[in-house]
């Protein structure tokens, strides 16, 4: 699929210049290999066939992993319906390997095509895949522990602009605030667009905080949190210009919402601002 140029807006377009459901799927199980071989994963074999499951079977340490993916147009992001999920599962018994989904969403980089979810052949497009959703609940949990685990033991060791990153991240995946407070500024502002005024100040912070983590541990909702770094900026709010290319940001997943939590430090290496935003403002890379 070559490069079409359809400039800003929403242009003239025929039927044929749709993607199609095959295309939608095969992009994002593209986008999916690509993220696994990055990470390592041996790709074993690629069904890109609508109905044929599983879409993925790779390996990495020794261990066997199958995938479904599911990939959708922007602002949603790929569903793996119940009934598919309890499929794999017991297809995995019999292999002797870990189940996982991979729900991709993808929307043009152009704003105005973004925000109508037109998908068009050979348009620019911003992808949002967030990492592997483990259907074994046990491992899932155990590969978060030791991950959060290994962040903890480096917070010393990083830049301080990524140990706040660290930090936000132990808070949302463990449901655990007690350790942000002694690293906010006393006059912290954290701004979410979805949320008309600011919070302001550290009091004011840390009881959002609390009261998120008491509201995540009553939630069904798995909350997945996954550290990034920002590889260009989308077009959007004025919030989004004073971060730049390379800054560390954190990718979090709850439900069918996708948000990007970015901060600023002080001179005395304190959050200074959180700000929750949209993803369509960003384009980012796992680490």
């Amino acid at each position: 699929m070559g490069k079409v140029e359809y400039g800003e807006g929403i242009p003239k377009y025929n039927r044929e210049q749709l993607m199609t459901k095959e295309e939608i799927h095969g992009f994002g199980i593209e986008t999916v290999v690509r993220c696994l071989r990055g990470e390592e994963y041996e790709i074993l074999n690629v069904k890109t066939e609508i109905g044929i499951h599983p879409s993925i079977i790779c390996k990495k340490d020794g261990g066997l992993y199958i995938i479904e993916v599911a990939s959708d147009i922007a602002p949603k992001n790929g569903q793996v319906p119940d009934m598919l999920r309890k499929q794999l599962k017991e297809h995995a018994i019999g292999m002797n390997a870990v189940p996982c989904v991979a729900s991709v969403g993808f929307g043009a980089c152009d704003s105005d095509r973004f925000n109508a979810s037109l998908a068009l052949r050979g348009d620019g497009f911003y992808a949002n895949f967030t990492g592997l959703e483990f259907l074994d609940g046990r491992l899932s949990e155990l590969a978060e522990e030791l991950e959060i685990t290994q962040d903890m033991t480096v917070l010393n060791e990083v830049e301080p602009h990524r140990r706040a990153i660290l930090i936000l991240k132990h808070c949302y995946a463990t449901a655990d605030s007690s350790l942000i407070e002694e690293y906010l500024a006393d006059d912290v502002v954290c701004e979410s667009q979805w949320v008309i005024q600011p919070r302001e100040g550290k009091a004011v912070v840390m009881a959002y905080y609390n009261e998120k983590a008491t509201r995540m541990k009553e939630s069904a909702d798995h909350v997945r949190v996954q550290e990034a770094r920002l590889v260009k900026k989308g077009k959007g709010g004025q919030v989004m210009l004073s971060y730049k290319e390379g800054d560390p940001v954190l990718v979090m997943v709850q439900g069918e919402n996708t948000c990007i939590v970015t901060v600023k430090m002080n001179e005395s290496q304190l959050i200074s601002r959180i700000d929750i935003c949209m993803p369509q403002f960003f384009q980012w890379e796992l680490v």
